[in-house]
């Protein structure tokens, strides 16, 4: 059985499900049942590693065949050759050794990549299995599981695997490729390879000395400057010559592939127009009209739209099982038609995946420990700056955004992101003309001393509700708090404000956004003896009043630096390579460079800066100030 491309990336997926399948069953405290699970997934990996490449060979014959097929009728409606009978294929291919070394080549290339692919997705879900398994026994051991049964905290283990997947190639930049991307993507590009070569071989085999580039259009900028020109299979031609063996398929959905062009069948007025039009083939310009690239762009971003509907409709529905759609038609008739109950699923699923919950015991603990404080903060500040710090929140509240959570949930907010930075900003972002926008912010980032991907951080603070006010807290329940959660902030004069003016602005007034290495934000240092050397003597010009005491709240989200910057890559990276048009691509490419607006956006509410151990606080609502 040949396995199509499609089938490739399912059988991939079917192997991420049941390695998740045999984590969520085993007992994470047992030992020996951990040891065997590694076992039964090196056996998984190795069984279907196995599967796909005996298989493999077949689809990539079965291709060279229907190219070679299709490459024989080309031939006769050129007139070179004349129909007698059926065309043996098989036959073909087994007594020409051009094609039986083309296919081994191919397959064997294939097989490489492949073995490549699942040996290095072998390894990757190991070490993430045994990470996850890690993680969740330091839970059980700070007693943050407790009340929970084996089952449970094995399946937190399936789910902290599933977040981390099955990395099968990593790119020069640090991108990693979950294997049923990569391998769908290197079977889709070797059976395109195999098609074209089978008909590069055929026409070789009759002399044929130049062919035509055909393919789908409307095409990309890429595969546009070779459609419709003739080249030369061989060197010292009057037609350009390429190599078009190595030069096709130009991308792993590339459609190119070639006609025969018999010269003694055309006339000379065709010879010379031709000629003349295939003198202007040049690898740097795109040659289409407006009205192609136009068609273009909006069949891309069609499909892209499809992809994108169709990986946020399966993310909800392995999240939400029964309670979220059922079908794919379900799903895109509820999120067009009704946007309350679409709103109504997202915001389970994103109940379902907070990385900080651990059990309903748990949470609800938290949320009786966070309203105790609150209730201390209420007895503990001025009633009128109570009153103030809650109407103004309230108010923000109502007009805020929940976190996103895909690339189609950003691509959704782009409108919505531009206005509100020329409302913040006083841009005029909104009324550019299209395909403008990346120099419009080229040129805000030349006229302004502080870049647009750093300023933008006002208006998606605002945006999703982190300028509301800090809560306030005694002294003594600082003192409480361990010692992780005790951080300090160094403040010194700032010109004609004084130290003092610009804590009291934190805790009642403007939001000021600082700027840092790790990202923007407030800086504030865990109180270690190392940093409370510094931010005294550095920060606070060795004014103790110059130090404001803080805290994150309990409910407070907390993401490592790191890891921030892997997301903030993967989401790039994941702009880039994507059908948008370039106005968005622009704006979305300015706003993620800042790592903290993307983790704004994702809902976390602080970052954690190891080694060094500092927190790079972003909501202000999430944060307990000492009043005293």
């Amino acid at each position: 059985m040949a396995l199509t491309p499609e089938q490739i990336k399912k059988l991939s997926q079917f192997l991420k499900n049941q390695v998740k399948e045999l984590v969520s069953g085993v007992n994470i405290e047992n030992e020996k049942e951990t040891q065997r699970m590694y076992l039964a997934i090196e056996k998984l990996f190795n069984d279907l590693g196995s599967s796909v490449q005996q298989e493999v060979p077949q689809t990539i014959y079965e291709q060279y065949a229907n190219g070679l097929s299709n490459a024989q009728q080309q031939l006769i409606d050129v007139g070179l050759i004349t129909s007698n009978g059926a065309f043996n294929v098989q036959n073909a291919i087994a007594q020409n050794f051009v094609h039986t070394e083309a296919i081994t080549s191919i397959v064997t290339d294939t097989m490489l990549d492949l073995a490549s692919a699942f040996r290095t997705a072998k390894m990757y879900s190991k070490s993430n299995v045994e990470v996850a398994v890690k993680d969740v026994q330091e839970e059980i051991a700070k007693g943050l599981m407790v009340g929970m049964t084996n089952k449970q905290m094995s399946q937190r283990v399936a789910k902290k695997f599933g977040e981390k997947g099955m990395t099968s190639f990593v790119t020069v930049d640090g991108k990693h490729l979950p294997l049923d991307f990569y391998a769908e993507t290197v079977v889709r590009t070797k059976t395109q390879t195999a098609y074209n070569h089978s008909h590069l071989n055929r026409y070789a085999e009759d002399d044929v000395k130049h062919v035509y580039v055909t393919g789908n259009i409307p095409t990309c900028s890429e595969c546009a400057k070779y459609r419709g020109h003739v080249f030369a299979t061989e060197r010292g031609d009057k037609f350009p010559h390429i190599n078009l063996f190595t030069t096709f398929p130009k991308h792993p959905n590339c459609q190119c592939n070639f006609r025969p062009y018999i010269i003694d069948f055309k006339s000379d007025d065709e010879v010379k127009r031709d000629l003349e039009h295939s003198k202007t083939f040049d690898e740097s310009t795109d040659n289409r009209t407006k009205a192609e690239k136009e068609q273009y762009n909006t069949d891309q971003k069609a499909k892209a739209k499809a992809r994108r509907n169709s990986l946020s409709y399966n993310k909800m529905r392995n999240r939400l099982g029964s309670e979220g759609p059922q079908t794919f038609k379900e799903y895109l008739q509820v999120k067009i038609n009704d946007k309350a109950k679409y709103n109504e699923w997202v915001a389970q699923m994103k109940k379902v995946y907070d990385p900080n919950k651990v059990s309903d015991e748990t949470q609800n603990a938290q949320e009786e420990h966070t309203d105790t404080i609150k209730l201390s903060d209420t007895n503990n500040q001025d009633e009128d700056k109570q009153s103030q710090n809650e109407t103004q929140n309230g108010i923000q509240d109502n007009n805020t955004l929940p976190p996103i959570e895909t690339l189609d949930d950003l691509v959704e907010l782009t409108p919505t992101l531009m206005q509100s930075i020329d409302d913040k900003l006083g841009t005029n972002f909104t009324t550019v003309n299209k395909n403008e926008l990346r120099y419009a912010i080229d040129d805000y980032d030349k006229d302004n001393k502080i870049r647009l991907n750093r300023r933008s951080q006002e208006a998606v603070t605002e945006l999703f509700g982190y300028n509301d006010l800090p809560q306030s807290m005694t002294q003594e329940e600082f003192d409480n708090l361990d010692e992780s959660r005790q951080f300090m902030r160094g403040i010194k004069d700032f010109g004609d404000t004084p130290a003092s003016e610009l804590i009291e602005q934190y805790k009642t007034g403007e939001h000021y956004i600082g700027r840092g290495l790790f990202g923007h934000g407030t800086y504030s240092a865990v109180m270690n003896e190392e940093n409370r050397d510094i931010v005294w003597s550095r920060y606070a010009k060795h004014q103790n009043e110059n130090i404001m005491y803080l805290t994150h709240t309990d409910d407070a989200k907390v993401i490592d630096n790191k890891e921030l910057g892997k997301i903030k890559k993967e989401w790039q990276m994941d702009i880039k390579l994507s059908d948008l048009d370039d106005d968005t691509k622009a704006l979305l490419l300015a706003i993620t460079t800042n790592r903290s607006n993307v983790a704004i956006m994702l809902g976390y509410d602080a970052s954690h800066v190891q080694g060094q151990e500092y927190y790079v606080l972003l909501n202000r609502g999430k944060v307990s100030v000492v009043n005293d």
